[in-house]
């Protein structure tokens, strides 16, 4: 046993020994993940819904709407469950005309960050029309590209991101989160928990942590004068998320853009439930039932 252990940390002393053993840890979730149907392309819409979240995990329901007509833009299922020594993020979106989307991130639990991310969209019939993929890797720094810090996220980022870089969810707490936008380049978004209050969503009345999220566009372009990214801060479009001041801080209320060009949208929390259980028994202050679609 002795030897054994001598040998493991050799190889984990080494940069190719870590590397090997990175890889394998990674082709294990990759099965996995296939297993579960979020990387394999699903060939119709009952491999689609055949993803679920694993008894005794807790999903979240959601539903956003155009903050200006009110008209409703998608519902989503979100929830987090642990795969292995990861967290893994899951929300499943239901937009207008019948389009559907499936997303995925893994969170290594040693790390804010992400190291997988994943998403597709299908149609009314389960057939994809757009996906894509993305790994937290060296390899995908390209030429010309800058250094990207190792806890960077994809361009999509979820709700549930933004707690792990404040840490302690307390007033005051703040963090960045640094998001890749392109190929050569990331911007980092400094977030803040602004105050405590007490808000109201369609899952009940909440105590809730205000956190705003705010682009520091210096990350972007860090050649340019600071006079003129203060400048062009001030134009910045900003989000304010409202958590639940409890564990498992679940996101209540979000306001802002979701994407670029996109409108401001408002999402709110309508139920929360634990797999397993009929979705209409809600753990929340008031039970929401939702229209069938």
């Amino acid at each position: 046993m002795g030897s054994l252990l001598l040998f493991i940390a050799a190889a984990l002393a080494t940069p190719a020994g870590a590397t090997a053993i990175a890889a394998r840890h990674s082709l294990r979730l990759e099965q996995i993940l296939k297993e579960r149907g979020f990387l394999a392309p699903a060939p119709s819409l009952r491999a689609v819904q055949s993803i679920s979240a694993p008894a005794s995990v807790e999903i979240d329901e959601r539903i956003q709407t155009d903050s200006k007509t009110g008209a409703e833009l998608s519902r989503i299922k979100s929830w987090t469950e642990t795969v292995g020594a990861d967290l893994l993020h899951v929300e499943l979106t239901t937009l207008p005309r019948h389009l559907h989307s499936v997303a995925f991130w893994v969170f290594p639990k040693g790390s804010a960050g992400c190291s997988m991310f994943g998403w597709t969209m299908y149609d009314a019939n389960g057939r994809a029309l757009k996906s894509s993929f993305w790994r937290n890797d060296p390899a995908m720094r390209i030429a010309g590209a800058v250094k990207f810090p190792s806890d960077i996220y994809p361009d999509s980022v979820p709700p549930a991101a933004f707690l792990r870089v404040l840490g302690a969810l307390r007033d005051g707490a703040s963090g960045e989160l640094n998001q890749q936008i392109s190929p050569y380049g990331y911007v980092g978004q400094t977030v803040k928990v602004e105050s405590v209050q007490q808000i109201t969503v369609p899952a009940g009345t909440f105590s809730a942590f205000k956190v705003s999220t705010t682009p520091n566009v210096s990350t972007l372009m860090p050649s340019w004068p600071g006079f003129v990214l203060g400048v062009i801060n001030r134009f910045v479009p900003t989000s304010t998320y409202y958590f639940d001041s409890h564990a498992p801080y679940r996101m209540l209320r979000q306001e802002g853009t979701v994407a670029a060009g996109g409108p401001k949208v408002t999402t709110e929390l309508l139920r929360f439930y634990i797999a397993g259980a009929q979705a209409n028994n809600t753990i929340g202050t008031q039970a929401i039932p939702i229209p069938a679609r």
